[in-house]
């Protein structure tokens, strides 16, 4: 089958303008967010299901434009889950969490960063300057080589 340069040079353009249209809305997404960190008088909590405040942070073009204290009173999966959710949050920046947790908020569409710790203001700086990493490794679980 031979197929006709014109037909074949027609779909090259298209793909070309889906994938610029792509970059556009992802560069869009990425300067707006909401990122959620949980802590206690402005320290980073030690484990996220335990924590009894989180402040979700709106970010636009790495700014922080608002903020909102919540209060979490439950202790179910489901509704720090659901909360986050509803929220809109793209991010999550914690210390401790469990697999559970993790597993159903990256399920939810939510990106976690955990295993740090520091001051909230602090951790958040660093993430909007790009410059957060996840901790090496979860407590009880070896590197790799050691």
């Amino acid at each position: 089958m031979i197929i006709p340069i014109p037909w074949i040079h027609n779909n090259i353009q298209i793909l070309s303008s889906l994938a610029s249209s792509l970059q556009r809305i992802e560069a869009e997404v990425t300067q707006h967010m909401k990122v959620a960190i949980p802590h206690h008088d402005g320290e980073m909590t030690p484990c996220f299901e335990y924590t009894a405040g989180i402040t979700i942070y709106e970010v636009h073009k790495n700014k922080v434009v608002s903020k909102t204290d919540f209060t979490l009173r439950s202790k179910e999966e489901f509704d720090r889950v659901r909360l986050l959710r509803d929220q809109g949050v793209s991010v999550l920046i914690c210390s401790g969490i469990l697999d559970t947790y993790e597993g159903l908020l990256t399920a939810s569409g939510i990106r976690v960063i955990s295993w740090v710790s520091g001051k909230a203001s602090e951790v958040l700086r660093l993430f909007l300057q790009n410059k957060l990493a996840a901790g090496s490794a979860r407590p009880g679980t070896l590197k790799v080589g050691s």
